[in-house]
């Protein structure tokens, strides 16, 4: 999101963890070519994490995570008021730290305090990873606990139809699912990928606009 944004011209930040280890500077620098600050991300001396992706069988993705110990979901409360840079339009979370403990509480606290003053957007995208989500020291009961508390404060969620059906296992419409998204939160937008699309308008006194978005 944020490499989008920035090679799009738009000025944005990148609040991150970096790690260490040989990967750990191409990931800033790669940030930094975009246009993207990354300067109020948190430099940590936890490793960084890995994914490996091949093919499956059947031609889907098959992914391996390296990410015992790893920098990027271990957020404080501190870190975050200190990273969160004071007059940005929108804040945009989602994938393994919005809801692996510990980082995923901070980074909610955060979600919600900018819903409570209304200064800036939330976006959500929980990009779930089947494998993290119901290992790694997480529950499926604990991850979809954690996913509801940043639902109830987004204004924007995009979600793929592999994730709504894994957060709702017990549905069979993908568009039911999404107004009951839609319904829970202050007027959240969902936007299922895989070649099926449905979508809700976010609240009228919020704007998710392409100028001056950090």
């Amino acid at each position: 999101m944020a490499v989008a944004a920035g090679r799009l011209g738009h000025p944005v930040h990148l609040l991150a963890r970096f790690g260490t280890g040989p990967l750990a500077g191409n990931l800033r620098r790669h940030a930094e070519l975009s246009g993207v600050d990354v300067g109020r991300s948190v430099q940590s001396a936890d490793p960084v994490s890995l994914a490996v992706v091949g093919l499956a069988a059947d031609g889907s993705a098959d992914y391996g995570f390296h990410v015992l110990g790893a920098a990027d979901w271990q957020w404080t409360d501190a870190e975050v008021a200190q990273a969160w840079p004071q007059g940005s339009q929108a804040l945009h979370v989602g994938s393994i730290s919005s809801w692996t403990a510990p980082g995923c509480g901070a980074i909610a606290g955060l979600a919600e305090r900018l819903h409570a003053d209304g200064s800036a957007l939330v976006s959500v995208d929980p990009n779930i990873r089947v494998s993290l989500a119901e290992g790694f020291g997480n529950t499926a009961d604990d991850v979809r606990a954690r996913l509801d508390r940043l639902l109830a404060v987004a204004d924007v969620v995009k979600v793929s139809a592999e994730d709504l059906a894994w957060l709702e296992p017990a549905t069979t419409d993908l568009d039911e699912a999404a107004q009951r998204w839609a319904d829970r939160g202050p007027g959240s937008s969902c936007s299922p990928t895989a070649g099926h699309r449905c979508g809700w308008p976010a609240r009228a006194d919020h704007c998710c606009g392409t100028r001056r978005r950090r």
